[in-house]
């Protein structure tokens, strides 16, 4: 099953139905045949399979809306992009695709890969859209993004803020880039930068698991431990009572009734998190 908190982007979504602008208790997401939400700022995408649909948001009259591309409805995707303006998506035969959402039109990429590779991911800041493919490599689409001099390894994972970039690699190192000035590259400080630094804070720690909101960030480690950092405002990170900026990833424990950890899986909007408990 699955459950939604934050702002309300359709009433007709979650199982408590209401007008109510922000949703402040997770709710139960009643669509039948679910099997996946992608999040996007002020709308769902909502999954059945190999088939995509856009919540109420963009639509009148009806809960959801098949994504379909005219000129050629077959087409079936495997992962998605939600911008603010623009919807990208990864067909099931590696093409890229963007939705327009004001105008309703669609458009193909281009190929910027190698011959044999594959496209496996996309994520996107406000201005950029990168790509994960089957080499391990990393494209800030259409340019290829070097790895760092003398690290030889592979890019696994890779996710976006509006304004930053995580990547995680084969061996769990987390590195960083993009704009800085809110603490989300977690290197201590509100600098930028145009190439991938490690976050020596996780230096030593093998992560699993990267997300990544507006300006805030979470890691989960092989230790099953999360770490969160970068703005905190409205208690973005979990680390409640904390200061409005967090520079460097810090630990956050979720205990359940019995006053055990518990294990957490979570993903990132760009207000607030869903979680999943193990």
């Amino acid at each position: 099953m699955f459950y939604y908190a934050g702002f309300n982007v359709s009433p007709n979504i979650t199982s408590s139905n209401n007008d109510r602008p922000i949703i402040d208790n997770f709710s139960e997401v009643k669509i039948n045949n679910l099997s996946s939400i992608t999040l996007g700022w002020n709308y769902l995408l909502v999954w059945k399979e190999n088939s995509v649909f856009i919540s109420e948001k963009y639509i009148n009259n009806c809960d959801e809306k098949q994504l379909s591309i005219p000129t050629s409805p077959s087409t079936k995707f495997s992962s998605a992009l939600a911008g603010k303006s623009s919807i990208t998506l990864i067909s099931t035969d590696n093409q890229i695709w963007q939705y327009k959402l004001y105008s309703d039109k669609w458009n193909k990429v281009d190929n910027f890969t190698a011959k044999d590779e594959l496209v496996l991911k996309i994520d996107g800041t406000n201005q950029n859209i990168c790509a994960l493919t089957n080499y391990g490599r990393i494209y800030n689409i259409p340019t290829l993004l070097e790895m760092p001099t003398g690290n030889d390894s592979k890019y696994t994972d890779i996710v976006c803020g509006f304004e930053h970039t995580l990547v995680l690699t084969n061996n769990g190192e987390v590195y960083s880039f993009g704009g800085g000035s809110r603490g989300q590259l977690g290197h201590n400080d509100l600098e930028n930068s145009d190439e991938p630094l490690l976050i020596e804070a996780l230096a030593g720690l093998k992560a699993t698991k990267v997300a990544a909101g507006g300006w805030h960030n979470a890691v989960i480690t092989s230790d099953k431990d999360l770490y969160t950092w970068g703005w905190n405002t409205n208690g973005e990170l979990g680390l409640i009572g904390s200061e409005k900026v967090i520079a460097v990833p810090t630990i956050v424990d979720f205990y359940n009734e019995k006053e055990e950890k518990v294990d957490m899986t979570v993903n990132f909007g760009d207000v607030g998190p869903i979680s999943m408990a193990n």
